[in-house]
């Protein structure tokens, strides 16, 4: 009796030392890191984009925004870009940006402990650990415009607004940098035109 016990607590020692082994590697583990990464991305994209939206892309006005120009035959020959509006939309999407940032810093993420130990047998089961986002630096932000071939004896104009930002995530005793490079499109339009002259209008 006196042998199983101690085989018993033998074996209970082995497997906390296991599970805390385990625990470990896999905390500072590459899947950990995926997953925070992922987790933090998604959300950022998400809150920064749907207050481009609400705020800055809601208001633009397309035709003042981009101008075409045609021939008699009606064939597009040229396409400008207003340089004034781009500026005010940059200028708007950064306050944008700023705020999504600073609303950002506020909110914590989660990290459900059965990540940690397997994500295939216990998922998002288990406690949790928060997950804080620190923006890092300036936000990188243009309005990005060109025009391509796209078929036969046509065109494909795109115009879009480019977000890059740098976030660091934190959990107790670990931290990951996060880079967030998204667009958001304002014109995506065919033109029935071999592909036009494109200048930027000042």
């Amino acid at each position: 009796m006196r042998k199983f016990k101690i085989y018993l607590i033998i074996i209970l020692i082995s497997g906390v030392l296991l599970f805390t082994v385990n625990f470990i590697t896999n905390y500072f583990g590459e899947r950990v890191g995926v997953y925070i990464t992922n987790k933090a991305s998604v959300y950022s994209v998400v809150v920064i984009e749907e207050a481009i939206r609400d705020e800055v892309v809601s208001r633009i006005d397309i035709d003042e925004l981009v101008i075409f120009q045609k021939d008699q035959k009606n064939t597009i020959t040229n396409v400008s870009i207003n340089t004034k509006q781009i500026n005010n939309i940059l200028a708007n999407v950064n306050k944008s940006v700023v705020k999504s940032m600073e609303a950002l810093e506020e909110e914590k993420l989660s990290l459900p402990l059965g990540i940690i130990v397997s994500d295939t047998l216990f998922g998002s089961l288990g406690p949790e650990f928060d997950i804080r986002l620190i923006p890092m630096g300036n936000a990188i932000t243009d309005v990005v415009a060109e025009v391509s071939p796209y078929g036969i004896n046509s065109s494909l104009l795109e115009v879009s607004i480019k977000v890059k930002v740098s976030i660091q995530t934190m959990i107790p005793l670990r931290r990951e940098a996060v880079e967030v490079d998204f667009n958001i499109p304002l014109i995506m339009q065919v033109i029935n035109s071999d592909v036009p002259l494109f200048y930027i209008n000042k």
